[in-house]
């Protein structure tokens, strides 16, 4: 049978802990009794002599008792936040507070976190971002964000990849953070995909010739996009599944620069010399940057050319946009 504590043991055993025991008589092992503990010695403290044999102690050095208000606030003082919530509860309830290098953001943390180390998650990098900062994450990138608005990182997100200008890009914030990008440029995998044989659209010098002009416009296409804002010409809606419009079309451009170069039509890119492709190529780009280039909805685009043809001048597209502007067409 085990041994009985006596009273003068269970004083012993306090002290072995470094505690000063408040009772004048023992009962039993399970009974709570009244301790003093020298790092919170204005406090009240219990705990049995079998609690404290098995390992336990003050609970207020353990982080269990609740604390006081003032406690809560001293200790977010003490890390260089100022706490924004005017009552506190319990130790597990996340609280508003303001961190000094990012006053505007919605911090929140617990005070177990907050005692168990851990701190503003915009300072950790954790934090939630805002629109803004996913828009400058695309920019740093390459991209242009046309989305206006994020609620988590699932949430898809429409952009424009400056190789693709003419397709609207969709991800989501998770992949794009994780390093995903353009898939069609992932796809490629050519940084001078639009040149010589380096091209990905080059392939022996079998790729048709059109096929391999218009890519090479790219670049033309994305300013146009710009410089419009992703913005419909002819609607005013922003954003969406944009084409490029032509203000003149693009076969008579690229006959016109054939015919001046002394060259004949001829369907793949390998019936011509890479001088010849070369020189097409930088007049192509010359005379795509003086004509300009004009977003339109893939919808009011195909409906402009079946009205008005394929041969078209802008005055064209203006009329255009003032009949649809008064309910003119049907689109």
């Amino acid at each position: 049978m085990p041994k009985k504590f006596q009273f003068t043991d269970v004083i012993e055993e306090f002290k072995k802990h470094g505690y000063e025991l408040l009772e004048d008589r023992y009962i039993n092992s399970m009974t709570k009794m009244r301790f003093r503990c020298p790092k919170h010695p204005d406090k009240e403290t219990y705990i049995s002599v079998t609690s404290l044999r098995t390992g336990h102690g003050c609970i207020y050095c353990a982080q269990n008792a609740k604390a006081t208000y003032d406690e809560v606030e001293k200790t977010f003082e003490d890390r260089g936040y100022e706490l924004l919530e005017k009552e506190y509860h319990n130790s597990k309830e996340r609280m508003r507070f303001r961190c000094p290098y990012h006053p505007d953001r919605d911090t929140r943390i617990s005070f177990y976190s907050l005692k168990s180390g851990h701190g503003c998650e915009y300072c950790a990098g954790h934090g939630k971002p805002t629109i803004e900062d996913i828009e400058q994450e695309f920019r740093d990138r390459g991209y242009k964000l046309i989305s206006s608005e994020y609620e988590n990182a699932y949430t898809p997100l429409y952009y424009i990849c400056p190789y693709h200008p003419g397709e609207k890009r969709q991800t989501n914030y998770h992949e794009f953070h994780r390093g995903v990008g353009c898939r069609l440029c992932a796809d490629e995998q050519n940084a001078n995909r639009f040149r010589g044989d380096g091209s990905h659209f080059w392939k022996g010098g079998l790729s048709d010739l059109n096929n391999y002009l218009r890519h090479s416009i790219d670049e033309w296409k994305l300013n146009a996009f710009e410089k419009y804002d992703y913005t419909c010409f002819v609607t005013g809606i922003r954003g969406g599944n944009l084409n490029i419009h032509h203000p003149k079309p693009f076969n008579i451009i690229r006959d016109e620069i054939l015919d001046d170069l002394g060259l004949n039509y001829r369907k793949k890119v390998h019936e011509y010399s890479e001088k010849e492709i070369e020189l097409v190529m930088q007049e192509l780009k010359k005379r795509h940057d003086d004509y300009g280039g004009i977003p339109l909805l893939e919808e009011i685009h195909k409906s402009f050319h079946r009205i008005y043809g394929n041969d078209t001048t802008k005055d064209d597209l203006i009329e255009f946009k003032r009949r649809y502007n008064n309910s003119k067409f049907i689109i």
